[in-house]
């Protein structure tokens, strides 16, 4: 979480492949991504959904940067 963070905050992510499941692990698992250290909504990093696909019962998204 710490690294997708870092490499968000510097810029360097134009790419996001998210995977969700029906699984809810709530603050026991692991965070996928770290604090952005954001103060405002509209500072924070703004991407766009070209898919989304049913993988059995979870979903592969990717989203580009936004313009």
């Amino acid at each position: 979480g710490r690294i997708a963070a870092g490499l968000l905050k510097r810029g360097l992510v134009d790419r996001l492949v998210w995977f969700r499941g029906p699984t809810a692990i709530g603050g026991d698992g692991l965070p996928a991504l770290a604090a952005l250290g954001v103060g405002a909504l509209d500072a924070a990093p703004k991407f766009v959904r070209l898919s989304s696909r049913a993988l059995g019962e979870d979903v592969m998204e990717t989203f580009a940067k936004a313009p």
